[in-house]
């Protein structure tokens, strides 16, 4: 395991028996394409040899391969590999045009598979026509067990400090147990207010989060926002399911040149 000298939690949470916020940094890999669902367990396998935490699984990919959510979600049961689940909206760079609404009664069906995280878009929480179903999933999640990730992202731009930070607050304040950012870097400069937002939401939030600037420009951020506070980082396993994705091996290249320094 690579331990780094990194912004920590003063108290590490365990989800899903992983650390979140130790000098562990959590790596994840989305997974966007399967053949058959009988394909997990050669992907758990292929996880394990390049040192993955856990999945990401994409529904809103995985809707257009006619991947059934039953068997995909039984069959991680039966493995009991980590994972998130996440069926992103189209607005914010989903793969599957479809109504809030009819997205949230997906994810409130997996919650009876008790996935470690489920994945839920901040603006759902302000929209008249979704803020109360999808507190209600909320509570679902939380009596089950569920962890929480309250997402933002921004595929045209990296907005200003004030406004990230604002986000991140408002993550918090809806119920989220990882706050998580993402936003396209258009300059190199963009990637300095990621991790200066980093820095200061774990500084006075102290609670997990994941944050990251997409795109070619925002590569760096992928490795750099773990050393100010972001405890995640998404790998690009067999795809990537946002721009600016790196593979395993250079990550973990990555991060044992800072762990060495």
């Amino acid at each position: 395991m690579i331990v780094l000298k990194r912004f920590t939690l003063k108290q590490p949470k365990i989800i899903g028996g992983i650390e979140f916020g130790s000098d562990h940094v959590v790596l994840a890999a989305p997974i966007t394409h399967l053949e058959k669902v009988n394909d997990i367990q050669s992907l758990v396998n292929l996880a394990k040899e390049n040192k993955i935490d856990m999945f990401e699984i994409r529904y809103d990919y995985l809707i257009n391969d006619g991947v059934p959510l039953d068997d995909l979600l039984s069959s991680l049961n039966k493995i009991r590999y980590p994972y998130i689940f996440t069926f992103r909206s189209y607005k914010e760079g989903g793969m599957y045009n479809v109504s809030d609404m009819d997205r949230l009664k997906i994810i409130e069906n997996a919650i009876d598979y008790k996935p470690t995280i489920i994945d839920l878009e901040l603006y759902l929480f302000y929209d008249e026509a979704t803020k109360d179903y999808v507190r209600n999933i909320m509570k679902k999640c939380k009596d089950n067990g569920i962890h929480i990730i309250i997402s933002y992202h921004n595929f045209n731009e990296t907005p200003d400090y004030s406004t990230l930070y604002n986000i991140g607050e408002k993550e918090k304040q809806n119920g989220a147990d990882i706050l998580k950012i993402a936003t396209k870097a258009m300059t190199l400069r963009d990637n300095i207010t990621v991790l200066l937002v980093t820095y200061d939401l774990r500084m006075r939030l102290e609670m997990p989060m994941i944050t990251m600037a997409m795109g070619d420009l925002g590569k760096v951020s992928r490795i750099l926002t773990p050393l100010f506070g972001s405890d995640l980082i998404f790998v690009n396993l067999i795809g990537e399911s946002a721009p600016g994705q790196i593979a395993p091996s250079l990550v973990l290249r990555g991060l044992e040149f800072f762990g060495e320094l």
